[in-house]
């Protein structure tokens, strides 16, 4: 448990399962590491794992405040396709970053943010870029958003972005 700024405690994540198997484990030195049951394959340690909330939850808002983005997303098959876009396609990026547009680089950086969200970069027509409000506990519902930043065998660096799926359990320590 850890004490939060009003003195209520918080518990802490120890492991959290997805719809399709995948385990998130939260690793001692702060970051998670990712288990795809599906391909019994670990993952290379995480830097930051935000929850995207569903559909159903913000498409009221999301629609109001960016209506040429969300105009056209008529149920969570679209909105997934649409977070998906972002993470995978080369015109595309997503940061997770502060309420003033600071990137969020870990964990610890997000727990220490008033507000976090993901900011999604569309890199050929900024104007269709856009923010969403993301939970840094794990909630039922919530997909997964992890990445981290490494070096290739050349030097350069790189990040890796995965959207995940649903949470469906949380282990707590």
């Amino acid at each position: 448990m850890e004490s939060l700024q009003n003195g209520q405690e918080r518990m802490k994540p120890k492991r959290v399962t997805t719809s399709h198997g995948s385990i998130y484990n939260y690793l001692p030195d702060g970051r998670t590491q990712r288990f795809k049951t599906a391909e019994q394959k670990m993952s290379e340690p995480q830097d930051t794992l935000v929850y995207i909330p569903p559909w159903e939850k913000i498409k009221e808002k999301a629609k109001e405040a960016y209506p040429k983005v969300f105009g056209s997303i008529e149920d969570a098959v679209d909105y997934a396709q649409l977070l998906l876009k972002f993470a995978q396609t080369e015109s595309y990026t997503m940061r997770v970053v502060d309420e003033t547009g600071k990137e969020l680089k870990s964990n610890a950086e997000t727990a220490e943010a008033k507000r976090v969200l993901i900011c999604f970069v569309d890199k050929k027509n900024i104007q269709d870029s856009f923010y969403l409000p993301v939970s840094i506990e794990p909630k039922v519902g919530y997909q997964t958003y992890d990445t981290r930043k490494y070096k290739d065998e050349h030097g350069e660096t790189l990040r890796q972005r995965h959207v995940g799926n649903e949470v469906t359990e949380i282990e707590y320590e």
